[in-house]
């Protein structure tokens, strides 16, 4: 399983509700326009379509930055550390 971090967005409320409309499991709103969305399929472009930051008709257009996430480390809510933990040990 992929996460993948997102964030820099023109739009939060646009992407928020992409997100909650195609991932509406396996995503973590980590506050002030940043999330983290898991996938076992869709890569860091399908992701982006979904969020809008394509050029599909069917969602809303934006702009913000997609990233894998291999590696962490940082000081934060420890809910988050452990939602990563968890999705990537779903794919090990």
């Amino acid at each position: 399983m992929t996460i993948y971090a997102v964030f820099g967005l023109q739009q939060p409320q646009v992407v928020e509700s992409n997100i909650i409309k195609h991932y509406a499991n396996a995503h973590y709103n980590a506050g002030n326009g940043v999330f983290f969305i898991s996938s076992e399929t869709d890569t860091t472009i399908e992701v982006g379509v979904n969020l809008g930051f394509g050029n599909s008709d069917s969602v809303p257009r934006t702009s913000g930055i997609i990233v894998p996430v291999f590696n962490y480390w940082g000081r934060y809510d420890p809910n988050l550390w452990e939602w990563i933990s968890t999705k990537q040990r779903v794919s090990s």
